[in-house]
């Protein structure tokens, strides 16, 4: 099922960039410029916020209406191939849901780009990264509080609840709300961690309440209170924020030093937004192993401070077989699969981490 999710996201972002390819490389993004401009501003220059929007929105309907057809037939495909829970129905729901998120984002942060791109001229990206970094911090900090809406429930085996108690007080110095989640369509989570300081919880989904033992769900919670003792949501927000504004000022580059010799006509052309776009987006994806190399080594931290706190290694190596059933885990990814989709290290690899201590 994580293969064929992944899959689908992977096509997804191939899709965007071939498409992102075609508008800046070929005559496609000119043409669409210059009707968006006639139907939205009657030929007006620079262009106002209706033809920025329009531009913005064609974009990504033309990205959607490719991309959800591939992954379909891709998640289709490997439905048949690996015959397990996953199914293309699922898939496709997924996807829509994924269209109305990622277009509201693109086109919002699209318009936040022109918007910096005529306030602060050359200097947009670095303003964008200083703006876009506190959000990044902010959004961390406040995941704890909406997480108390909606869905979530504390959890009701009092044994468990009292031995919860403690560990949390033990690891923390105070109670960390310990909560059952339902969760959302399409998520497959069994237990996370979010918010930070006094906002910080531990959601545990429904099936990890309901069918695990005391022992090995305290296991879990011990490896999810890890990252509130070590700080590790801070340390990724902060390591994300200092990437965005290296991952901006490339894209800033590449639109001032490329961007004239494929036709783009300076900051109030609308090609520039596809162009910063692609570039932006490729540069974050080739970043993506930094961010889940910092998120492998904040897991393996987290699996040992579990096992020193509770000292409970069966049920430390019962919990992540269980796990991996649930998520159908990988057993032995590829190097480049671990380095681009992997969060946690391989089930083969924890648990032997579990053995040698």
């Amino acid at each position: 099922m994580q293969r064929l999710r992944r899959t689908s996201q992977v096509v997804g972002v191939l899709v965007g960039v071939a498409w992102l390819i075609v508008v800046v490389t070929t005559p496609v993004g000119r043409w669409m410029a210059d009707r968006v401009l006639v139907v939205a501003g009657g030929g007006e220059t620079p262009p106002g916020w209706a033809a920025v929007l329009l531009y913005l929105s064609a974009l990504v309907v033309v990205w959607k209406g490719l991309a959800l057809p591939a992954a379909t037939l891709v998640a289709a495909r490997g439905e048949r191939r690996v015959r397990r829970h996953a199914s293309t129905g699922s898939v496709v729901s997924a996807g829509l849901r994924d269209v109305w998120i990622s277009a509201a984002v693109a086109v919002a942060l699209g318009a936040v780009t022109w918007a910096l791109l005529d306030v602060a001229g050359p200097w947009w990206w670095m303003v964008a990264g200083l703006l876009g970094a506190p959000v990044l911090v902010g959004a961390t900090a406040l995941a704890g509080v909406t997480v108390r809406a909606g869905g979530r429930t504390p959890v009701a085996r009092p044994v468990l609840v009292e031995r919860l108690a403690r560990l949390t007080e033990q690891a923390c110095g105070r109670p960390v709300p310990v909560l059952e989640w339902a969760g959302t369509a399409g998520t497959s989570a069994t237990a996370l961690v979010t918010g930070v300081g006094q906002s910080g919880a531990i959601l545990l989904g429904r099936t990890l309440v309901e069918d695990w033992s005391d022992d090995e769900v305290v296991v879990v919670v011990a490896h999810e209170l890890a990252h509130h003792v070590h700080r590790d949501l801070w340390r990724k927000a902060a390591l994300d924020a200092c990437l965005l504004v290296a991952v901006l000022g490339a894209a800033h580059l590449v639109a001032t030093y490329v961007g004239p010799g494929l036709g783009v006509e300076g900051r109030q052309d609308l090609l520039v937004l596809p162009m910063i776009g692609l570039a932006t987006w490729v540069a974050w994806w080739l970043l993506r192993p930094v961010r889940l190399a910092q998120s492998r080594a904040q897991e393996r931290l987290a699996d040992r401070y579990a096992l020193d706190v509770t000292g409970d290694r069966e049920a430390f190596r019962a919990a992540l077989r269980r796990m991996a059933a649930h998520h159908f885990a990988e057993e032995r990814p590829s190097t480049l699969t671990q380095m681009f989709f992997h969060r946690h290290p391989t089930v083969d690899e924890r648990l032997r981490a579990a053995g040698s201590q």
